[in-house]
């Protein structure tokens, strides 16, 4: 009898599978899952983004010359290589994914050690394309077979699961072909012993699952056949977040930042760093001490969304952290909700702005706290200097007095267009950063006492390390930033950093022409940035510009001078960004045809202009943690 009730669940349960709707991601994974990366509905998150002004950019034809030959060496660099070594057609799969589309890392027992990793799962629901499905799985089986890879198949919960064993030696080989030189690899390079690696995969009904943990996949089909083993909704780490960010999100991720942290402590453990390393640091203190000091154990969720419609891109991120047991970073992030639009004296022609309402005597004392509970030691050598500081050119002087004590609560960037397409110009747009003070011209001079203290050549007479002008009935001084490469690295630039009080900020700046040009604000008779059309609405996306951060953004200025400047010289790309996964150091960049994105074959850029707009974004302290939320409103020649 109870064989009989055993199979009758068991038939129920296939039942289920076979024409239940899939339920959402948490509800299908296992509560010890550490992070989880979905779009709940991929036909749906497609229809959405197909919209974006990015999307439609790609689409443009003006676009085709540079899009064709990227897809192009895609198709032959990495997916024909890839296909050809492990004898599948990527291609045919991605038309499965209908309904969710999920990845995620599972602890399954991990905590930390080296022999041993989390567990992977890819979840794809097919809807009503499960028999494609179906007869793909078949074909994939007979292909790997074909190729004289070995496979095995097993019942899990009774359905039918194929594993694809290989060795780690078919999977460089196939990788090889897409990245020939390993970064740091020469010919030289001891080859690594060859390890198995196994892939598990499944369907049921329209769920294909895919994974490396036969134990992880059960606890999947459990789930999706209505059983009862912990879920990730039913972890109230995850619940509370899913329920205050998720549910109208497009696509979604979320971490375990407290079960990441526990298990990084314990392989930190493993690997030696014990309390007993204290003993051997001179400043005594451990990597675990550092990061409690730094306050990241009282991090509990990392999450992020994104969603878009018509009215533009909106992306939020929750930094989880409960307000009691905020210290370190966390502390200092949790500005207070103050006015943080731009001021009048910003003008509209900014290519960027940030504002934060920092307390910088708040922000101060809690560096010295952090510094006084990781190492005692350093703190005192940090005091020391403090206390020492400008006193060999006026003994009355006090650093933490007159300049930590005369800092405000407010800190403003902005930045303007380039002043030309040459790269130097590119890399060091006029900028400016404002430091509120109660007391301006006494901070300015604070800065240059304590300049003149550490850098050499003291703080006055003509060998000074800080020089001193006058422009508009003000002080301006400047001193030596030090030398650096010109971008080409063809010669030694010497960089000045010039700085005067005014308007209740001193004014920081390496471009003298943007800082003259704040000192005479009061002449200039350009539009504010606050004005700007559709800039207050904007802001209400993101908590409005009082929540004591915000920040905004004008791409379609930021991407002309180097849009322009990519296009008249491609080269300038290998110039100002890293070298590419698997090139060699010291590599040869690759001749123009052999580049994947050849920026000789973009448009000009007035012709694509319309896909580029603006975005603004803030950041705000709320019980549950620190959230940054993000909106980039849809160009106007774009809206319907």
């Amino acid at each position: 009898m109870k064989l009989k009730l055993s199979l009758l669940a068991a038939w129920c349960g296939l039942a289920f599978i076979a024409t239940a709707a899939v339920p959402a991601p948490e509800k299908l994974l296992p509560g010890d899952t550490l992070i989880l990366l979905t779009a709940p509905d991929w036909d749906g998150a497609k229809a959405a983004f197909r919209d974006f002004p990015m999307s439609q950019l790609w689409r443009d034809p003006e676009m085709k010359p540079f899009v064709t030959k990227f897809e192009g060496k895609l198709k032959s660099d990495v997916f024909e290589p890839l296909e050809r070594e492990l004898g599948v057609k990527l291609g045919e799969y991605a038309e499965l994914a209908r309904g969710q589309l999920t990845f995620a890392l599972v602890q399954n027992g991990w905590e930390g050690q080296s022999d041993k990793a989390p567990a992977w799962l890819v979840l794809v629901d097919s809807k009503d394309k499960s028999d494609l499905l179906k007869a793909k799985l078949t074909d994939l089986k007979k292909r790997w077979t074909d190729s004289g890879k070995q496979v095995k198949t097993e019942r899990i919960r009774d359905v039918e699961f194929m594993t694809l064993i290989t060795s780690s030696e078919e999977i460089d080989k196939a990788f090889s072909a897409v990245f020939p030189d390993k970064p740091g690899e020469t010919d030289e390079t001891p080859k690594a012993a060859a390890k198995k690696f196994e892939l598990t995969a499944g369907q049921a009904g329209s769920l294909l699952i895919l994974g490396d943990s036969t134990a992880v996949i059960e606890k999947v089909l459990i789930r999706l056949s209505g059983g009862s083993v912990p879920a990730l909704s039913e972890q109230p780490r995850y619940e509370s977040t899913h329920n205050a960010m998720f549910r109208e999100a497009t696509v979604y991720a979320w971490a375990d930042a407290k079960a990441l942290y526990q298990i990084l402590l314990k392989a930190m453990k493993t690997g030696g760093g014990n309390g007993d390393a204290a003993g051997e640091n001179p400043l005594g203190f451990t990597p675990e001490k550092l990061l409690a000091s730094l306050g990241l154990d009282a991090l509990n969720t990392l999450a992020i969304k994104s969603s878009a419609n018509s009215e533009g891109l909106q992306v939020d991120m929750l930094v989880g952290a409960p307000q009691a047991e905020r210290r370190g970073i966390f502390k200092v992030l949790s500005i207070d909700a103050k006015e943080s639009a731009p001021p009048a004296f910003v003008p509209t022609d900014v290519t960027k702005f940030n504002r934060w309402r920092m307390d910088g005597k708040k922000l101060w004392s809690t560096i010295e706290g952090v510094l006084a509970e990781l190492s005692p030691a350093m703190n005192g050598i940090v005091q020391m200097m403090l206390e020492t500081a400008g006193k060999d050119k006026d003994p009355n002087f006090n650093l933490k007095t007159q300049l930590i004590g005369n800092l405000g609560d407010d800190m403003i960037g902005y930045e303007k267009p380039p002043r030309s397409t040459q790269l130097v110009d590119l890399l060091s747009p006029p900028s400016l950063f404002l430091l509120s003070s109660p007391d301006a011209p006494k901070l300015a001079e604070a800065i240059k006492t304590a300049v003149g203290s550490f850098v050499p050549g003291g703080a006055g007479g003509d060998g000074a390390a800080v020089k001193e002008r006058e422009f508009l009935g003000r002080r301006i001084y400047s001193v030596s930033a030090g030398p650096s490469v010109s971008p080409d690295g063809s010669r030694v630039v010497q960089r000045m950093l010039s700085f005067a009080a005014s308007g209740g900020y001193v004014a920081i700046s390496q471009d003298a022409a943007a800082l003259e040009e704040y000192l005479r604000a009061g002449e200039a008779q350009s539009k504010p940035l606050r004005e700007a059309t559709g800039l207050n609405e904007a802001a209400q996306r993101v908590g409005g510009m009082g929540t004591g951060v915000f920040g905004y953004e004008k791409q379609n200025e930021t991407l002309r001078a180097m849009f322009t400047a990519l296009k008249k010289n491609p080269d300038l790309f290998d110039q100002f960004m890293p070298p590419v996964p698997g090139a060699r150091p010291g590599a040869t960049p690759r001749k123009a045809e052999n580049r994947w994105l050849d920026f000789s074959l973009l448009p000009p850029f007035e012709r694509v202009e319309k896909y580029f707009h603006w975005s603004v974004y803030s950041l705000s302290a709320t019980p549950e943690g620190l959230m940054v939320r993000g909106f980039s409103p849809t160009p106007p020649a774009l809206r319907k």
